[in-house]
C-alpha cells in the first residue's frame, strides 16, 4: 500500500513538474556534453522542428521571444511568424546579414573601429555603408516637414541639405552633379579663397596685330545695345547667369583695351603740348 502511494505522489508530482515548470532560479554550470549543429558545446540549448526560441509570456496576447528560425533569420520582439519580418521589433536575416529594426532607434553615442570586411561596389573597405533602391541617405528628421539629408543617388548624384527628391537640385542646399562634376549652391557662399581654372586669358589684346576698336566704335554700339561688346546684357545674365573664369577674362579685355586708349591718349596729349608749346614760342617771338 505504501508503494502505491508513493508511486502517486511520484507520477503527480512529475505531471505538475512538466506541466508547470516554475522556478525562483536556476543555475547552468559547465557545458552541454552533446554540442550543437556547428560544434558549440552550449551551456543551454533550444530545439524544434522550425525553430528554436526562448519565450516570455505575460498573458494569452503578447509574447517576448529571442529566437532562430531554421532559414537562418534570427528575431527578437513580439510576434508569431519567423518568416514575416514585420512580426517582430527587431530581425536579422542571416542569410545577407540585414538587420531590420522596426521602430525608432535611440543611440546615445556610436563608434566605428576598423573596416567593413565586404568591399563597395568601387572596392573601398568602407567603415559605415548605407544601401537603398534608387538611393542611399544619412538622414536627421527632427519633425514631419523638415528633413535634413546627405545622400547618393543611382543616376550619380550626390545632395545634402533639406529635400525630398534627388532629381531635382533646387530641394537641396547643396547638389553636385557626378555625370559633369557641377555644383550647385542654393543660397549664399562665403568663402575665404576661390580658385577658378580657365582655358585662357585676354593678354592676346597687347598683341601687334590686335585690332582695337576705336572710340567711336565703342560709342555706337552702347547706344544701339546698352551695353559693351562681347560683355552679356543684363537680360541675358538674369537667364543665363555668368560663368566667372569667362566674365573675368573678359572684363580684363576692357580692362587692357582702356589701358591702350589711355596709353594712345597720353601719346596724343605730349604731341599736343608740344604744338602748344612751339606755337607760345612763336607768339611770343611775334610780340617782341
Amino acid at each position: 500500500m505504501k508503494k502505491i502511494i508513493f508511486t502517486l505522489i511520484v507520477v503527480t508530482f512529475t505531471i505538475q513538474f512538466h506541466a508547470q515548470e516554475q522556478f525562483s532560479s536556476i543555475n547552468l554550470f559547465g557545458s552541454n556534453p552533446t554540442p550543437s549543429v556547428n560544434g558549440f558545446l552550449n551551456k543551454l540549448e533550444f530545439t524544434q522542428g522550425n525553430h528554436g526560441a526562448l519565450v516570455f509570456h505575460p498573458g494569452q496576447k503578447d509574447e517576448l521571444m529571442f529566437g532562430f528560425h531554421k532559414n537562418g533569420s534570427f528575431y527578437w520582439g513580439t510576434g508569431r511568424s519567423a518568416t514575416k519580418k514585420d512580426y517582430y521589433s527587431m530581425y536579422l536575416n542571416g542569410s545577407n546579414g540585414d538587420l531590420r529594426v522596426l521602430g525608432t532607434t535611440t543611440i546615445k553615442s556610436t563608434s566605428i573601429l576598423g573596416n567593413n570586411p565586404t568591399p563597395s561596389v568601387n572596392g573601398f573597405l568602407n567603415r559605415l555603408e548605407f544601401k537603398g533602391g534608387a538611393h542611399a541617405a544619412l538622414v536627421f528628421h527632427p519633425g514631419q516637414k523638415d528633413e535634413l539629408m546627405f545622400g547618393l543617388h543611382q543616376n550619380g548624384n550626390f545632395y545634402w541639405g533639406t529635400g525630398r527628391s534627388a532629381t531635382k537640385k533646387d530641394y537641396y542646399s547643396m547638389y553636385l552633379n557626378g555625370n559633369n562634376g557641377n555644383l550647385g549652391i542654393r543660397g549664399k557662399l562665403t568663402s575665404s579663397e576661390v580658385e577658378v581654372k580657365v582655358g585662357g586669358w585676354a593678354d592676346f589684346v597687347f598683341n601687334d596685330d590686335y585690332q582695337l576698336p576705336s572710340l567711336e566704335e565703342v560709342e555706337n554700339h552702347i547706344q544701339k545695345k546698352g551695353h559693351l561688346a562681347n560683355i552679356p546684357s543684363e537680360i541675358e545674365v538674369i537667364r543665363n547667369g555668368i560663368n566667372l573664369g569667362e566674365m573675368d577674362a573678359k572684363l580684363l579685355r576692357k580692362i587692357e583695351e582702356l589701358t591702350l586708349y589711355t596709353i594712345q591718349q597720353n601719346k596724343e596729349l605730349k604731341e599736343l603740348r608740344s604744338i602748344i608749346k612751339n606755337l607760345q614760342s612763336k607768339v611770343q617771338d611775334l610780340n617782341k
